[in-house]
């Protein structure tokens, strides 16, 4: 970024898109590490002597942080992606990544309107076929962590979840696993299931193309189905519910099992919301955060981990880190 502001060598169409996307770039990575880690030391310069001896910032400080970069980011950028397959960000990406930060800051309106920005751009469609819409190639898609040609295996996510023989890396809790409704054309398509010693085990099925070099399918990290159900919560939150109805009826009639009714009150419609984002996001890093944004982990996880404490919410600070810099600390109870 220093770098790129004090350049006279490129032109400012070119300085402002990369500008953007480091904008972008550095709220993305703020967002997964105060979302790990709880407060984070904030590196906003390349001066190494003051940044080994930063303290960590109040996860507050963290998320102003990352939306001044999200709204430069969106200045900065152009609608049209700056190369093929949606790998590099563009405005959606920006405004995909704020309408989840203004939802786990509770900011209802501005969730609502970021999720709308996305959603009217015309750029986006749900994709009515779920054996398509992991593709590389899919319009559901808003970022994909794009690696053509790359044969390392970390690029090819279908290699992480599909068995190369008969046992799967992951299999899904029976909590998930037995949620599904009745009919849900995403456990028909997004798992399979295999048995073992006589009980049946499913496991993530969204990335099916097992190979040896990437490029028919990348890790996605937003899509289109994500902002209607971040602008549903949004809006009923504001009591705007039959509108959320709607958003949250694109997903499930994609699905293919029943919509919900326009009468659905406020707080059914937030725990519809809340499975909604269980059985269509798994495997895609939303579980988590969304338990810990509702203050719901303890109650979830309790009931399937035994060995569960509420402080394990927050990762610990690795050694490294504290070894480079004892100011840090660790966070409590480690």
């Amino acid at each position: 970024m220093e770098g790129l502001t004090a350049t006279t060598g490129l032109t400012s169409s070119l300085k402002n898109q990369l500008l953007g996307e480091s904008k972008f770039l550095r709220a993305w990575l703020y967002f997964q590490l105060t979302n790990f880690f709880g407060k984070v030391p904030l590196v906003t310069t390349t001066d190494a002597i003051n940044n080994s001896k930063l303290p960590r910032n109040e996860v507050a400080d963290v998320y102003a942080q990352i939306i001044t970069d999200l709204k430069d980011a969106k200045q900065l950028l152009r609608p049209a992606y700056p190369s093929a397959e949606r790998g590099r960000a563009n405005r959606y990406v920006a405004s995909a990544l704020l309408a989840k930060v203004y939802l786990y800051q509770k900011d209802w309106a501005n969730a609502e309107a970021e999720a709308t920005d996305v959603i009217g751009s015309g750029t986006y469609s749900i994709v009515t076929n779920l054996n398509n819409v992991f593709l590389s190639t899919s319009n559901e898609t808003i970022w994909q962590i794009s690696l053509q040609g790359n044969t390392n295996q970390a690029a090819i996510p279908a290699i992480e979840f599909v068995p190369a023989a008969t046992t799967p890396t992951f299999v899904l809790y029976d909590t998930l696993a037995n949620t599904f409704e009745a009919n849900d054309q995403r456990k028909v398509n997004w798992t399979k299931a295999i048995t073992w010693q006589g009980k049946e085990y499913r496991y993530p099925f969204k990335y099916k193309v097992r190979q040896t070099t990437a490029g028919t399918e990348y890790p996605i990290v937003f899509r289109l189905s994500e902002m209607y159900l971040i602008r549903a919560e949004a809006r009923a939150n504001q009591n705007k519910t039959e509108d959320g109805i709607g958003d949250i009826n694109q997903v499930r009639g994609r699905a293919q099992i029943g919509l919900l009714p326009l009468t659905t009150a406020k707080e059914a419609l937030l725990a519809a919301v809340e499975h909604e984002r269980w059985v269509e996001l798994f495997t895609e890093a939303d579980r988590w955060f969304n338990l810990k944004r509702l203050d719901r982990a303890n109650a979830v996880l309790s009931l399937i981990k035994p060995a569960w404490k509420p402080f394990q919410q927050l990762y610990p600070i690795p050694q490294q880190e504290r070894n480079a810099n004892p100011i840090l600390g660790d966070n409590p109870e480690y």
